[in-house]
């Protein structure tokens, strides 16, 4: 997380001084789902380091740089399996070696645990996702998916937040500057899984740094990291899930929301194109 935060401070301009970057660290720090990340000691934090790298590969801009790309997004839907979404970046933005290499990278790291974990779980692993339902406690659910999915039921619910997510990914691809939506992909990738809870926010702080560099309006940013605080607060009795539940998930989706609306545009794109007398 440090790496992560002091890396992206440093290569973005982020941060100009070490004043800055000690305000910036504390920041992320004291972000609750990194705290409760933490305590669990979950996956998320190392996934946060895989995007990450995989922007630094993006930002090298050759093909050795690609193919750290491909290869780091290829373990991080190891981990994961949504941070493959990312593909969709890669090829909506002509990188089809970073695409070519997630899926290379994905297959060699699998092909090395089968020693240690043996063929059939690869073989039952399509028909799991195939069966994936709602949280049996969705008390402290954020995922879109399962808000959705009360009313539309599980399945039609992920289906519609995957065609959403890949929907974003794509527009501002084409729209947004790098920064903006390579942070758009990630927050998509946070978001589209079936199941998400309060830790997994921590891998929101990529974008949430990409965004003081992609926008130039950051009261949103603000509002955003500020929502996904949450926390529990028994006083409030029946509306407590205001506080733990909905509150977060507004500020997680304000994050590539908010990039949607408010990041830098192409200077090609037809919005900041000045007509000709």
């Amino acid at each position: 997380l440090a790496a992560t935060v002091a890396w992206i401070a440093g290569a973005e301009g982020i941060a100009s001084d070490r004043r800055g970057l000690l305000l910036l660290l504390a920041a992320a720090f004291a972000f609750p789902p990194v705290v409760g990340e933490l305590v669990l000691g979950n996956v998320h934090l190392e996934l946060l380091g895989l995007f990450a790298l995989a922007w630094w590969g993006v930002r090298r801009g050759d093909g050795r740089g690609e193919a750290v790309a491909g290869l780091a997004i290829g373990a991080a839907a190891l981990v994961k399996l949504v941070p493959i979404v990312v593909v969709v970046w890669f090829l909506a933005t002509g990188r089809r070696r970073a695409a070519a290499w997630t899926v290379v990278g994905t297959a060699l790291l699998a092909a090395v645990t089968l020693p240690l974990t043996g063929i059939q779980p690869w073989l039952d692993y399509p028909a799991v996702l195939a069966n994936l339902g709602r949280p049996s406690d969705a008390t402290d659910a954020l995922a879109p998916a399962v808000w959705l999915g009360d009313l539309v039921g599980p399945g039609i619910a992920r289906l519609v937040v995957l065609a959403a997510a890949v929907a974003a990914i794509a527009w501002s691809a084409r729209r947004l500057v790098e920064p903006a939506s390579y942070a758009v992909a990630v927050a998509a990738a946070v978001l589209v899984a079936p199941a998400v809870f309060h830790h997994y926010l921590a891998m929101l702080v990529l974008p949430m740094l990409l965004a003081l560099v992609a926008t130039e309006r950051r009261g949103w940013l603000a509002a955003a990291y500020l929502a996904m605080w949450g926390g529990q607060q028994p006083a409030l009795v029946g509306l407590g899930w205001l506080l733990n539940r909905a509150l977060p998930a507004l500020g997680a989706l304000l994050v590539p929301a908010g990039l949607l609306a408010l990041g830098r545009r192409h200077r090609s794109d037809e919005g900041d194109r000045v007509e000709a007398p």
